[in-house]
């Protein structure tokens, strides 16, 4: 519908010119919902913008720990808000780099994986964790067992005993034991991936400011899930296959804590490069999902704006 009838107030305007006017209620109440909603939905993206700037903080920590958060969180919002006060095409202009970056580096990411995964690499596998929760070699462990090495050789029950980790369990339970605690966990991981996949509505709300839009719009609809879907799962089976569900570095906090000394470890990528022994790799990761959230931030504003801006237009 967006695609057939792109306007102003993009998904908004519809339901108020086909949400069966006269029937459910009167032309009247139908604006003051299209208003609401737009407006609900403004207020949902901008506290994503938040949620960004807190990444963004995140992120910083894994360079500089003795910085407090809440610093980082005032000098996030600068760039976001200057992109949007460019016109459309500069905005679009400035997603699209950062998406190509954003895009190449998981390729290139998931062809590391691959090559980790069947020892290609020359630097010794840092699978022990010292004192400060730094990746150590395993003679040097201190916290924890040392790990087994990643890839796809797995343990053969009737030659030798099993050791827990990735490769022999499928689902690891939380917050109990048992099938109970396999059903939380796989609840959680829902969770956090049906928010990875908000905001693919987007595209709705640029149609009226796109160059063909019954044309463009589609083919964008159909791009973006398709490749959304391969770039999700081969990054989820190269994490799955190169970083242990048993390894303390996931059960660090996301932020510095006294009782936890040492750099934190903001994404799994991160931990597979380090643990690889390939810390210009975790550092050049942690740069690009900067740029993601920046790339994240600049969307958000520009849909929280857009809305009810467009809505007052049409």
């Amino acid at each position: 519908m967006v695609a057939l009838l792109p306007l102003g107030g993009a998904l908004f305007s519809l339901a108020e010119r086909f949400w069966l006017p006269g029937i459910v209620c009167s032309p009247t109440v139908l604006l003051i919902k299209s208003f609401a909603c737009s407006w609900l939905y403004a207020f949902a993206w901008s506290v994503d913008v938040a949620n960004k700037a807190v990444s963004f903080g995140i992120l910083m920590n894994y360079w500089v720990q003795d910085m407090s958060p809440y610093l980082w969180l005032g000098i996030f919002l600068i760039l976001p808000l200057l992109f949007n006060l460019l016109n459309v095409q500069r905005i679009g202009e400035i997603e699209f780099v950062l998406t190509s970056i954003k895009i190449l580096t998981l390729v290139g990411l998931v062809i590391l994986g691959l090559v980790v995964i069947s020892g290609g690499t020359r630097e010794t596998a840092l699978l022990g964790t010292d004192a400060n929760y730094y990746p150590v070699p395993c003679n040097e462990t201190v916290i924890g067992n040392c790990l087994s090495a990643p890839g796809f050789d797995c343990t053969i029950p009737s030659k030798q005993a099993l050791t827990l980790d990735w490769k022999e369990s499928a689902f690891k339970g939380i917050l109990t034991t048992g099938t109970a605690g396999k059903v939380a966990a796989f609840w959680d991981c829902f969770v956090v991936a049906v928010f990875a996949y908000v905001g693919i509505e987007t595209l709705g709300v640029t149609a009226w400011e796109t160059e063909c839009p019954r044309k463009s719009i589609p083919q964008a609809v159909r791009r973006v899930s398709n490749r959304i879907t391969i770039y999700y799962i081969a990054a989820v089976f190269v994490i799955g296959l190169t970083v242990s569900s048993n390894d303390p570095l996931l059960l660090l906090p996301t932020a510095p804590n006294p009782q936890t000394p040492g750099r934190i470890y903001p994404g799994a990528f991160i931990i597979m490069a380090e643990r690889a022994g390939l810390p210009v790799v975790a550092h050049i990761i942690n740069a690009v999902m900067i740029l993601a959230v920046l790339s994240a931030a600049t969307a958000d504003i520009y849909v929280t704006v857009c809305p009810p801006l467009s809505d007052e237009v049409d």
